[in-house]
């Protein structure tokens, strides 16, 4: 293990190196649309100049079954390293039963090793160089061979992740108590647990030019509209920026109007609602490493109705959703009303209430309207410090 004086020494060296500074870009460009080298010694190569000096990354030679000489390559950071110890070294390692059925070479060699050495139920046959980057990339393992230009591109990507909770941002009072976490694989598995049918589709692309981020788009076929699907596809294959961190930058790229203040997509952190939309004929767009599930296309009403409103009984549902939608009137009328009849119209008000206003009024040195944003503003700066701040201050 280096200590951080070589490492600075060595990245020093890199720097005043004219042939490798800025590096990244060129080294995509030179191998885009190169042909994968045949030659163990190249491909490693390549391999080292493309990734740099990482100190994750893991290349591992060895010989097939004692004839071939072969390689892995993964970041040990990203991978389930017993899995490669006991799914692809070990088989791979043992000496062959039938020394003739190994007399294969090229592709043939590839497939053979595919069909009876590698235990890894994921696997796919690569020949292409940015595919097998890209799979490196996302926590993949690459086997290479000696003499073969195509790869196989192994499934070993672990993530720690944390436990499934309740929503803190959508709390319900009969419905399900499990939350969308930051791992795209557990939420998919929590959608598909709600949606038991034979419809569900999920596509997965991966989206970001310098990151890549894989992206899901699930919906019901037969039950959504096929040009939504499409239009949705379509707004996400225009996105160009270097990496998708989170479902809002998602949220931003394909919205109808950008300088728009209102909302135009519903996100959600909970697995039923997103079934729910689902089967209303909606698509649902999620992100690995995001939360919270886009839902397109979203209408008003959506904004202020929760699950509790259908888990509960019809009258008493209808009857919260209308209370909801009056306090949604209530905070928008309200201070535009307040000051239309204090500073223009104090006739509408009774005597002795216009009386006592006043007379609450007379020591405050601003106009009902800069008043009313004041306090506006105000409660805005609460609602930001108690959320922004530490837990132990911010209700302080």
């Amino acid at each position: 293990m280096r200590n951080w004086k070589q490492h600075y020494r060595s990245y020093k060296k890199k720097l005043n190196n004219d042939s490798s500074s800025a590096a990244p870009d060129r080294i995509k460009e030179k191998y885009k649309d190169q042909e994968p080298a045949k030659q163990l010694e190249k491909k490693l190569e390549m391999f080292r100049e493309v990734f740099g000096e990482s100190d994750d990354l893991v290349i591992r030679e060895f010989r097939i079954s004692g004839q071939f000489d072969a390689a892995i390559v993964f970041f040990s950071t990203m991978v389930d390293t017993a899995l490669i110890n006991d799914d692809i070294m070990k088989p791979l390692m043992n000496p062959a039963t039938d020394q003739q059925n190994i007399d294969l070479q090229g592709r043939d060699l590839i497939k053979f090793v595919w069909k009876n050495y590698v235990y890894v139920a994921e696997c796919s046959m690569e020949d292409t160089i940015g595919i097998m980057l890209e799979g490196v990339n996302l926590g993949n393992t690459l086997l290479c061979i000696d003499g073969c230009s195509d790869a196989l591109l192994l499934e070993s990507r672990m993530v720690e992740k944390r436990a499934i909770e309740q929503p803190q941002t959508e709390m319900m009072i009969r419905g399900a108590r499990e939350g969308y976490i930051e791992v795209l694989d557990t939420n998919l598995n929590l959608l598909r647990g709600r949606l038991l049918t034979v419809d569900m589709r999920v596509k997965l692309a991966a989206t970001g030019n310098r990151a890549k981020s894989q992206v899901a788009v699930c919906y019901l076929e037969g039950v959504a509209d096929p040009k939504l699907v499409e239009e949705a596809m379509s707004r996400l294959s225009k996105i160009s920026t270097d990496a998708i961190l989170d479902a809002g930058y998602i949220e931003q790229f394909i919205e109808d109007y950008p300088l728009s203040p209102f909302p135009q997509i519903q996100n959600t952190e909970r697995p039923d609602k997103t079934a729910a939309a689902l089967l209303e004929g909606r698509v649902a767009i999620l992100v690995d490493g995001s939360p919270f599930a886009l839902i397109v296309p979203a209408i008003f009403s959506q904004f202020y109705q929760t699950l509790d409103d259908y888990t509960e009984r019809f009258l008493m549902g209808t009857l919260v959703r209308m209370i909801r939608l009056l306090a949604l009137i209530f905070s928008l009328v309200f201070p535009s009303l307040y000051v239309a009849v204090i500073s223009y119209n104090p006739e509408l008000l009774p005597t002795d209430f216009a009386v006592a206003v006043a007379g609450g009024r007379a020591g405050v040195p601003f106009p009902a309207v800069i008043e009313v944003l004041l306090i506006e503003l105000s409660m805005e700066v609460l609602r930001e410090a108690t959320i922004r701040l530490p837990q132990l201050i911010g209700g302080a």
